[in-house]
């Protein structure tokens, strides 16, 4: 982990995890940047289980399980940028008109209409504005402003989570304006010449369009849609439409008749027969039991119907509203590009508008540096990756932007700055140490290999010392021996026979026990006083007098204690002396 963060930081290759945190998937992209050259090192989508998509609190902790994986597998540098785009029921996208003849109170009105807008309160919810571009002669008249808004929450859990990971935020927005900034990166945004189709749907007038008009997009979601419309490169109208890819599996779910009966559609069925069928314009080559195209084009003609009729008036809407002319061309991206046949039938439907696919790989191509391998992997879904290609190729993700992207990256800037002085100096500080300590190391191996040397030298030297000090302790030992044995011993025959000799009629002796550790040696004498024709203390006193004139005995303490309850005169007594020899 230290090297990893080591290298990262001194390294000049700029990293970035482009995320789009979908409602059916978590689509991910590994972008590096060196310079003006960009890579794509990795792109994966994982669908999230249909069970946790309705739940946030689930769907948050699949976000960071896959996170997890995602970034353990892919081995990201350490303080990597990572950009987030965000899709889902809780995400707003809009544009609102405002007036353009105070332009100081801009942020108050589109504050506003972004207000009733939201079904939850504005202060609950981060959220970000920008103004699309206006000629001169369009001062005073009414200004898109396109808002973007998200709950506080879910954008504080977002961000604390990427720096659980050691990531750097810097950049989150909504999904449709990641897709935008994607299409204008890959440089299909250009103006477009006058079309031959210029009739309006049944009802409206028709337009006379003027060359100049930029494509339009339509991001095909799972839950929803956006439609979005752009001038000189600028988003400046936006328009979430109530139809996505689960309104199309929803219409599956049915009962149908097949050759073996009647069968009931579930959600799982419905969304393998999307996948096979598409939206039933042609018969696939392994059909799903049995099921014919034509039915199931007949279960999805009300919603397409709907979905067509709905871009066509959003279009006729944008140019009559804000006197723009009618693009010729509309771009689909997002996971409904992946459902076959629906652009074609798109391009069938819509009047005067070309429908085109649009594909993030052209953009690869445009860069031509990316391996076979990611691109085969990102050809399959690669409509789905728009919006995570669109939020990391760009380093302020294209506006609105729901994080503030200035700070976050000034803040970067001065964390890579100082890590990389840190860094630097700890190398150089690191290599001198090592270099110190190596020389040090060779230089003690150099002083052991000759102390080695040395003592087996002095092996011979060696073996004679220790020789010499086993003889000298056996020789030590013989010494105390022959010393212990050349002592004067006390002549014990002589003083029994003396203690025989001087003890008087009267006192008996009981035991006799030599004390050790004294020289010359004493012993302790244990008896009794049975006096017959005198008084214990008499007797006692005698006893004592006659042993201090013995030549045997010297040093003489003698204790007596008397007993008190015997019938007869009575005492027991201990005498300790030291024997002279």
């Amino acid at each position: 982990m230290q090297w990893r963060a080591l290298r990262s930081l001194v390294s000049r290759t700029r990293v970035c995890v482009g995320i789009d945190l979908g409602t059916s998937h978590i689509k991910l992209v590994l972008l590096s940047r060196q310079g003006g050259k960009r890579t794509l090192m990795d792109a994966t989508a994982v669908a999230i289980p249909p069970e946790v998509r309705a739940n946030p609190a689930q769907r948050l902790a699949f976000y960071e399980r896959t996170l997890r994986e995602y970034l353990g597998r892919s081995e990201v540098p350490f303080l990597s940028e990572i950009a987030l785009s965000l899709s889902g029921p809780e995400v707003t996208t809009a544009t609102v008109l405002v007036s353009g003849e105070e332009k100081g109170k801009i942020r108050e009105m589109a504050e506003a209409e972004l207000g009733k807008i939201l079904s939850t309160p504005l202060k609950d919810a981060v959220w970000t504005y920008a103004v699309g571009p206006h000629s001169p002669e369009e001062e005073g008249q009414r200004l898109p402003v396109v808002v973007a808004a998200a709950p506080a929450r879910t954008v504080e859990e977002l961000n604390a989570l990427c720096r659980s990971f050691q990531l750097v935020p810097v950049v989150m927005t909504a999904s449709p304006v990641a897709t935008h900034h994607m299409v204008r990166e890959a440089g299909m945004l250009e103006e477009q010449g006058p079309a031959d189709k210029e009739a309006g749907p049944a009802g409206l007038q028709p337009v006379v369009r003027p060359p100049s008009a930029e494509a339009a997009v339509l991001e095909i979601g799972f839950a929803s849609s956006a439609l979005l419309l752009s001038k000189k490169g600028t988003l400046e109208f936006v328009r979430t439409l109530p139809l996505g890819c689960d309104h199309l599996i929803k219409g599956l779910m049915r009962t149908v008749a097949t050759p073996e009966g009647q069968h009931a559609i579930t959600a799982s069925e419905a969304e393998e027969i999307l996948k096979v069928y598409g939206i039933g314009m042609e018969e696939p080559a392994a059909p799903i039991a049995g099921l014919e195209a034509a039915k199931v084009y007949s279960m999805l003609r009300s919603s397409l119907e709907y979905l067509f009729l709905e871009v066509q008036r959003t279009l006729h809407y944008y140019s009559q509203t804000l006197h723009r002319p009618l693009p010729t061309r509309l771009l689909v991206a997002g996971g409904g590009a992946c459902v076959p046949s629906l652009v074609e039938f798109l391009n069938a439907n819509m009047d005067a508008t070309t429908v085109e696919g649009f594909d993030p790989l052209a953009l690869l191509e445009k860069w031509g540096s990316s391996s076979e391998e990611v691109q085969g992997r990102v050809g399959a879904t690669a409509p789905l990756m728009a919006a995570a290609l669109g939020i990391a190729v760009s380093e302020q993700g294209g506006r609105p932007v729901l994080l503030p992207f200035r700070r976050a990256n000034y803040r970067l800037a001065w964390v890579q700055l100082a890590g990389r002085w840190v860094a630097s100096i700890g190398l150089v500080v690191t290599l001198a140490l090592s270099w110190t300590l190596l020389m040090q190391a060779n230089r003690y191996r150099k002083l052991v290999r000759e102390t080695q040397t040395r003592l087996g030298q002095l092996e011979p030297q060696v073996r004679q010392i220790r020789d010499y000090q086993r003889l000298k302790v056996e020789i030590e030992k013989q010494e105390d021996l022959i010393s212990q044995a050349l002592k004067r011993r006390p002549l014990w025959t002589g003083i029994l026979k003396e203690l025989s000799r001087i003890t008087p009629q009267g006192i008996r002796l009981t035991s006799i026990e030599t004390m050790e550790g004294a020289f010359p040696l004493k012993i302790r004498i244990s008896g009794e006083i049975i006096p017959t024709y005198t008084s214990v203390e008499v007797l006692y006193s005698q006893y004592q007098l006659i042993l201090e004139k013995s030549p045997f005995l010297s040093e003489i303490q003698l204790a007596m204690k008397k007993d008190m309850y015997s019938p007869v005169p009575r005492a027991t007594f201990e005498l300790t002396c030291r024997l002279v020899y």
